[in-house]
């Protein structure tokens, strides 16, 4: 056969396309042998025989749990299931295994669809995202939320957040953990709603999110739509492994308060090797007990913004003392202000706090710098 690697690796996804996976499979070896360094002919002699061993498999002694219309059940998969799937199916079953967390299996779903439809871009590109188990691409600005995260500078992680998403909204992974910073770092269940119910909105399935959704609601007070998203995750799934994963999911990226104190109250209490460090550790866990006292009476009390939105909006408020209230908003918003509307707005939001029983007012942006003040009829803001 006198065929080049490129010309044999083209016939072959003509013949996967029309069901013939042995003769696919014979002609992808012989590129792969003229070719060793080409990882695509690896790649797709790789989801060939997968493809081929899917459709000769018996059928499972036990039916997959059954899922909702369009939408392949990830509980369980059978090699004669992917044979049955589309490659589309394939690809959806693929990305809820990831969102889980199942790097492995939702990688060999990936090979799968691309076996179905070798032609088609999205699902190699699937396959390269894949082998990232953190699905962090090497962008720039990527790297540097990840390596914000690793050290956990909260300012600079809402920062990277909320620029991204900026220039563009639809990323449900990144609307996800936004709120997932704003409820636990924040202290801001109301600021964390609705950077929620977008992520939800954009991956209704995506259990991480949708379980962030319902802490977020059961931590403002709203019972009756967290019973409706504990539903939502019921008609999913009823697996505690699987819902176990997505809460992980979740502690890996930002732990909840307690236990960032506990893990470093652990840290301190490690085994001592002499009596002076037995001393020097049970010092240093009083300290750190009495630090995560102070720190959470002096976390901030949440206030309800409805009587102080206006334009920019008001993403949160809160009281860092008992006569001071504290407005979050966007600082490139405030910045576009002209002058007068800054002092107007200042002024407004001065004479609504006052009616609450404030006397002073600060404006800030998302990463606390001060934009404005007000304290009775004076006004500041910084040149």
């Amino acid at each position: 056969m006198d065929m080049t690697p490129e010309e044999c690796f083209e016939r072959s996804m003509k013949l996967i396309e029309h069901g013939k996976t042995d003769k696919a499979i014979k002609l992808l070896q012989i590129a792969t042998l003229r070719a060793p360094g080409e990882g695509r002919y690896r790649e797709a002699l790789q989801t060939a025989r997968l493809l081929k061993e899917s459709r000769k498999a018996p059928p499972a002694e036990a039916a997959p749990e059954a899922a909702p219309a369009g939408m392949p059940s990830t509980e369980t998969e059978t090699a004669s299931s992917l044979a049955d799937a589309s490659a589309e199916e394939i690809y959806q079953r693929a990305m809820a295994l990831r969102d889980d967390g199942d790097i492995e299996r939702a990688s060999r779903m990936m090979q799968a669809a691309a076996a179905k439809d070798p032609r088609a871009t999205k699902y190699r590109e699937g396959i390269d995202s894949l082998r990232h188990p953190g699905g962090v691409s090497s962008s720039v600005g990527e790297e540097k939320l990840t390596h914000a995260l690793q050290r956990s500078s909260y300012d600079e992680v809402e920062h990277l957040l909320r620029e991204t998403l900026r220039e563009k909204r639809e990323q449900p992974a990144k609307l996800q953990l936004l709120a997932l910073l704003l409820l636990r770092v924040r202290d801001d269940p109301s600021g964390a709603l609705g950077p929620a119910r977008e992520s939800v909105r954009l991956a209704p399935r995506r259990l991480p999110g949708l379980v962030l959704l319902e802490d977020i609601l059961r931590a403002k007070g709203d019972r009756a739509e967290a019973k409706r998203i504990t539903k939502s995750i019921q008609d999913i799934t009823t697996d505690a492994d699987r819902l176990e994963r997505a809460r992980r999911q979740l502690n890996d990226a930002i732990p909840v308060p307690g236990d960032r104190h506990a893990a470093v109250a652990q840290t301190a209490a490690a085994p001592p090797k002499g009596r002076g460090q037995v001393a020097l550790i049970a010092t240093l866990v009083v300290l750190c007990s009495l630090l995560a006292g102070i720190w959470f009476m002096k976390q901030p009390s949440i206030v309800d913004i409805t009587p102080y939105q206006g334009q920019p909006p008001v993403i949160s408020a809160s009281t860092p003392a008992q006569d001071e209230l504290s407005i979050r908003i966007e600082e490139a918003a405030w910045k576009a202000l002209e002058s007068d509307a800054k002092e107007a707005r200042l002024r407004g939001v001065m004479t609504e706090a006052a009616a609450q029983g404030y006397q002073v007012v600060f404006i800030k942006s998302e990463q606390g710098t001060l934009l404005g003040s007000a304290r009775g009829g004076q006004t500041f803001i910084p040149k």
